[in-house]
């Protein structure tokens, strides 16, 4: 890592920085202390310095965003100290990373931020995901930083729906609730279920959910016992590196224009991409399968009910002096 000069409007922020924290806007809810941030460098200078990485003609920031645009800001604003004192250049370090390693580090580094958005970074961790198809989650894990059960709880807000992700982002929802939301299926998360994360407390929004899994529970058993089980095909997720370039397209078509056609491309590609014939015929011959093997069993058990019966009956004839006639 070697640390040199760059003009100030050289500084660039790339979509992986975006996608792990998102930069300061007057709606941000930590708005004032990124003011008190301009004001100290203003005042006092950048005394850490941030890390980038070239891209052509430009350096994308890779840790220490905040510090960066903080800068930037104060430059494009005209800020005389920050004119005079960067004049020549800010002093950055530069580190040489790919696409991959620039999101790794900036998800690692972003870890231990205060009120980082976990809708944010849940939208990071997939990307670092899908750009990583064949390294184990385990190591996936290790390398942004979470244990493999928290990293799980945070990638579970990728599925809920957006009014629910930009709550939490903008703070009107804490991530334990988003969390326990994310137990509730997709079909049944609707405008109340979120309105009722955003005001209950921890406890009784937990409390609410449970007795809502009870009741789809105990619905789905009533449903089970009024008619025969049949075949229903099940999703499976493809192979990640089967879709990931589909839906990377999609993801960036998305964030470069947001538009209502490109959203139903993304959400098309999450779930048509989900069945596919083949894996339904699959499931359909194991379900067959197993059909089978339940019923041999059953037979069998039954074959077994009625050798037994009949032992107990010779032995009890026999102990009273009886005798009786074997079936041929």
């Amino acid at each position: 890592m070697k640390v040199i000069q760059i003009p100030v409007e050289s500084i660039t922020f790339p979509q992986a920085t975006v996608a792990a924290r998102p930069l300061p806007s007057d709606k941000s809810k930590d708005w004032p202390q990124f003011l008190e941030l301009k004001q100290d460098i203003s005042f006092r200078g950048v005394q850490n310095l941030f890390s980038v990485r070239v891209e052509g003609d430009k350096y994308c920031v890779i840790d220490g965003s905040r510090r960066a645009y903080a800068v930037q800001t104060l430059w494009n604003e005209g800020d005389p100290a920050t004119r005079q004192r960067y004049a020549e250049g800010i002093s950055v370090q530069v580190q040489e990373l790919s696409d991959v390693e620039a999101l790794g580090a900036q998800i690692a580094g972003n870890r231990h931020v205060n009120k980082q958005p976990d809708a944010s970074l849940a939208k990071a961790l997939y990307k670092y995901i899908v750009m990583n198809p064949n390294k184990p989650f385990s190591e996936i894990a290790r390398e942004c930083g979470y244990s493999e059960g928290r990293l799980n709880d945070i990638l579970k807000i990728n599925s809920l729906p957006d009014i629910a992700k930009e709550a939490l982002n903008q703070g009107r929802m804490t991530s334990g609730n988003a969390i326990q939301l994310t137990k509730l299926p997709i079909d049944v998360i609707n405008d109340q279920w979120v309105e009722k994360a955003m005001t209950l407390k921890g406890d009784q929004f937990a409390a609410e959910v449970n007795q809502a899994l009870n009741e789809i529970k105990k619905a789905a058993r009533l449903g089970a016992e009024a008619k025969p089980a049949e075949f229903v095909p099940t999703a499976r997720l493809l192979k990640k590196e089967e879709i990931a370039s589909l839906y990377e397209q999609a993801n960036y078509a998305y964030e470069s224009d947001p538009s209502d056609y490109n959203r139903g491309y993304k959400e098309a590609l999450a779930k048509v991409f989900q069945l596919d014939e083949e894996s339904i015929a699959c499931a359909k011959a194991e379900w067959d399968k197993k059909q089978a093997e339940a019923e041999e069993l059953r037979k069998k058990r039954a074959a077994e009910r009625e050798a037994k019966k009949m032992e107990e009956s010779i032995k009890f004839i026999q102990e009273h002096g009886g005798s009786v006639d074997l079936p041929a």
